[in-house]
């Protein structure tokens, strides 16, 4: 009795750099709150993934041996580790696309619409998950977890877009933010007194704000593009990955925050 083995997808949290505004009281207490949540669903998440591994690989074992043995035994123990694996990996899955929502509330930066959409994709997701799991609770032999397995095939399809449509928007929404940080702290930077300065200093410095600027001007530009773009692909439900600049946006944006870092 085969069953697909499916992508497990892992969340990239990665943390960039960036200048933390000052935020109001109550803003602050919930995004306290919603890190504890990040900290405890990481937590649970690789946890729960350690253990889906486990189980898969005794899938693994228990199919090469009911296939060599081809005994009522060997059937039930396969059975029983279908089962298995395939609960785990719906926990994990569940798992995965909570702590992607609460991930994108986090966030700052994202667009709005892009937030919106996915949000409500996240929202579908958790529960169309949520139904998978009532049907393996109720699929206890080989037949049930066949049809179970099947009727996972789309969900999968579907599941795996929101997953590259989330990582797109997390990773454009991150680059965002450090682009608008950036601008808070070019405006500090040209607010500071400059007297005690020599006149070389300041022609040195002024230098280094205008090739700053220019260089975030071309990232507003690209981060513009990557917003537009995100959209066409959404309607087109194309490869989210076909975004392949936003590399070169995150390292002009290195380049820039490394430039301000030496005019303070």
């Amino acid at each position: 009795m085969p069953i697909k083995t499916f992508v497990i997808f892992t969340l990239l949290l990665l943390a960039l750099p960036g200048v933390t505004p000052i935020r109001a009281q109550d803003v602050v207490t919930q995004r306290q709150d919603l890190s504890q949540d990040l900290f405890d669903l990481e937590r649970s998440y690789r946890g729960q993934l350690d253990e889906y591994r486990r189980y898969e690989r005794e899938y693994q074992l228990a199919y090469e041996q009911n296939t060599k043995l081809q005994t009522l035994s060997s059937l039930e123990t396969l059975v029983q580790a279908t089962h298995r694996v395939m609960t785990t990996r719906a926990l994990v899955l569940h798992t995965y696309f909570r702590l992607m929502r609460i991930t994108v509330l986090d966030a700052e930066g994202i667009n709005t619409q892009h937030k919106d959409r996915l949000l409500s994709s996240l929202d579908e997701a958790v529960a169309r998950i949520e139904t998978h799991q009532q049907l393996l609770e109720k699929s206890q032999n080989r037949t049930a977890l066949q049809q179970a397995a099947v009727e996972f095939e789309p969900l999968h399809e579907n599941l795996l877009i929101i997953s590259n449509y989330g990582q797109t928007v997390i990773q454009v929404g991150r680059l965002q933010n450090i682009y608008d940080n950036a601008n808070v702290l070019l405006s500090r930077i040209e607010a500071e007194d400059a007297s005690q300065l020599s006149a070389a200093e300041v022609s040195q410095r002024q230098r280094a704000i205008n090739e700053t600027k220019t260089s975030l001007q071309g990232v507003q530009s690209q981060l513009q593009q990557a917003n537009t773009e995100l959209e066409e692909l959404v309607q087109r439900q194309a490869d989210f990955y076909d975004l392949f600049y936003l590399t070169d946006v995150y390292d002009t944006l290195s380049k820039s925050i490394a430039f301000l870092t030496e005019l303070r």
